[in-house]
């Protein structure tokens, strides 16, 4: 029983912790070698690569929406059409924030894997600065 909850531990740090066989030999006091054979066995790269797959980050999905925002707003400058300032204003506040939002979701996926909590370098104003002028919540309370 304590083998199978020690394998499942390591396959979750493995997939969703995204450490490596060494990483994992070393946290759980085992050896390599039974690492790689149970990642073979029980196909986790693929695990882990699905999951990586159907897991997009906050950061990717504010990059493809700056991306999608940006080309429409070069469309209209190529077509001779007037830019909304609505847009440009979007933008301008947009893009300095994706390397925030990466920083801090990085900063977190790492804390989650050592069970350390550290100083993630974003704070409560930028926090409030995405749900106001990106997500369009109410901040005020």
């Amino acid at each position: 029983m304590k083998n199978y909850k020690l394998k499942e531990q390591a396959k979750s740090l493995f997939i969703k912790g995204q450490m490596t066989q060494e990483e994992l030999a070393r946290k759980l006091n085992i050896s390599e070698r039974t690492i790689r054979r149970w990642k073979q066995a029980g196909g986790w790269k693929q695990l882990r690569d699905d999951f990586r797959q159907n897991n997009i980050s906050f950061h990717q999905e504010l990059y493809l929406f700056a991306k999608k925002l940006i080309l429409s707003i070069r469309k209209d400058i190529e077509k001779g059409i007037k830019i909304d300032t609505g847009r440009l204003f979007a933008i301008s506040k947009l893009l300095p924030l994706i390397k925030l939002v990466k920083e801090y979701e990085d900063s977190v996926a790492k804390a989650k894997t050592t069970n350390v909590v550290k100083n993630v370098n974003i704070s409560s104003k930028t926090i409030k600065q995405i749900q106001g002028e990106i997500l369009g919540l109410d901040t005020a309370t």
